[in-house]
């Protein structure tokens, strides 16, 4: 068996990546107007207990992901069953954030590249990546996290001129309703995508603490993503944020420090790159590991070439454009859950079941 060994620091690193995602260049939902901010800080603080749900399953099934809970707990027919559905999920999430790749990179960069092209580079480089092993890319992370972190500072820095506090008045403007459906918005996206790196568990090494994973991650990246939507906020203003695709992108292009730093929106693009491919990658290992699962085979690798091709093919059908893109958060804030919450509180549920009756077996 193909044994992969993450240090709990690269670990961190890689979720802190992938929960950036698009989502840095997209700026998140703002259904809630200038309230939007604080529905980051509510969705932050749901995923507290989920994120101790995952770990909590890490640590019943050490050495296993959840590909594996799933026949352990439900059986090879009904594991099987959920194997299938979050293959499919892994793999549909993959091909919509190259679709998310694709679009930014043919409206703000080449407008006459066919997004298909785009879409091959991208799938080529992750299954590069995935086939040289996980390894790479945790390595990889601990290398560009620190420069993820000093683009998104630096942006609000060099745009400190811009920013404008009433465009955030007044606080709490919106109902409550309203703030905590946006939060529901970003738990879906992209908070609980971090559900896929339950199959990546089996590569924590026997001394890393997957609470202290999935939390620091969480926090660190809920921060970040909390900046991003402040200065976009406070440099664009409600009106706009809402009528732009890549929010984040149009705030930091408009960055002039005395004619000399401009057009450093290519700092935005750096970003997205960076986060994105790592996200694809976890997708597509993800997807990877649950196809070798459902033909018992323990080389997944073999798997990654089709995988590949399929989410780029899957990535340009997916969506007619960019507004149907966009407007796809709508019916996936409503299924995700069940694949992100849902399924794992029953796993948990059963596992925690199966190991009291395990314990009694063994006293009696």
């Amino acid at each position: 068996m193909e044994k992969e060994i993450i240090s709990s620091k690269q670990m961190i690193n890689i979720m802190i990546i992938y929960i950036l995602g698009s989502s840095l260049v997209m700026g998140g939902n703002t259904s809630a107007k200038q309230d939007s901010w604080i529905s980051i800080i509510l969705a932050v603080a749901f995923m507290i207990p989920i994120c101790l749900v995952y770990g909590r399953l890490c640590k019943l099934h050490p050495g296993k992901n959840i590909y594996d809970m799933f026949y352990d707990c439900f059986g090879k027919i009904a594991g099987a069953i959920l194997t299938i559905i979050f293959t499919i999920y892994a793999i549909h999430l993959g091909a919509m954030i190259i679709r998310n790749f694709t679009e930014f990179i043919q409206t703000v960069s080449l407008p006459e590249t066919p997004q298909f092209a785009v879409a091959i580079a991208i799938g080529l480089i992750c299954m590069w990546t995935i086939a040289e092993g996980i390894e790479i890319l945790g390595r990889g992370a601990a290398i560009v996290m620190p420069i993820v972190f000093v683009v998104i500072v630096l942006t609000v820095i060099m745009n400190i001129n811009n920013l404008d506090l009433s465009y955030i008045q007044p606080i709490f403007g919106n109902s409550l309703s309203k703030i905590l459906s946006c939060s529901l918005y970003h738990v879906s996206f992209p908070f609980g995508e971090i559900v896929l790196f339950l199959s990546v568990a089996q590569c924590m090494d026997r001394n890393t603490n997957p609470y202290r994973v999935y939390i620091t991650a969480l926090v660190i990246s809920g921060t970040l993503l909390l900046v991003a939507m402040i200065r976009n906020l406070l440099v664009l203003g409600m009106p706009v944020l809402e009528s732009l695709y890549f929010p984040s992108y149009s705030a930091v292009g408009i960055i002039n420090i005395k004619e000399f730093i401009s057009r450093i929106e290519v700092l935005v693009t750096g970003n997205f790159i960076i986060s994105g491919l790592a996200k694809v990658c976890i997708c597509m290992y993800a997807a990877c590991k649950g196809i070798a699962k459902l033909f018992g085979i323990k080389k997944y690798k073999q798997f990654v070439a089709p995988v590949a091709v399929f989410m780029i093919a899957v990535s340009g059908i997916a969506f007619a454009n960019t507004m149907e893109m966009i407007s796809f958060l709508e019916p996936y804030r409503i299924y995700a859950p069940v694949l992100q919450i849902f399924i794992p509180l029953i796993l948990l549920a059963v596992s925690l079941v199966r190991k009291r009756n395990n314990l009694k077996n063994t006293a009696e």
